[in-house]
């Protein structure tokens, strides 16, 4: 997938031309497919209907290695959603409706558990920042009303 594909124009015009060099051209092969031509085909497809069980795997995360090796830490859904709901319950407040800025990175533990799948269980909305600095949040917060864990204060 190019990033200058999910963009709307004029970026995707623009992008390109930030890049310092130009990324590796993706073989000709028939086991490559873009990611435009991936979307299309799947367009007017219905989804199977699914049963996901308590004890399925829903996300693997990595450890960091404090004893030299990184070892992945299943997590269930039943982890997962436990999770969601014990910290909106401790949070105080409903998040139906709320808007939640997602700062921390996906592959940490927080951040999935918390800045994107807390809110999503608990009928609020997660806004990915694909990379944080001051800079963007300020401008994302001024660009909209969001309500927000108190660990925010931090940042």
């Amino acid at each position: 997938a190019r990033i200058q594909d999910e963009l709307k124009f004029p970026l995707n015009i623009l992008y390109p031309l930030t890049l310092k060099k130009k990324p590796p051209e993706l073989p000709d092969s028939e086991n490559v497919i873009r990611w435009n031509d991936f979307i299309a085909a799947g367009k007017n497809e219905t989804l199977p209907e699914t049963f996901p069980s308590a004890d399925k795997t829903a996300a693997i995360l990595f450890s960091g290695g404090t004893t030299g090796t990184s070892k992945g830490i299943l997590l269930t859904n039943l982890n997962m959603n436990a999770l969601g709901m014990e910290v909106a319950a401790a949070a105080g407040f409903t998040m139906e409706g709320l808007r939640m800025l997602s700062v921390m990175p996906l592959f940490h533990g927080f951040g999935l558990g918390v800045g994107i799948h807390t809110p999503l269980i608990n009928g609020g909305t997660c806004i990915l920042v694909p990379q944080f600095t001051v800079k963007t949040y300020a401008k994302m917060i001024r660009k909209q009303t969001y309500g927000y864990p108190r660990c925010s204060h931090a940042l």
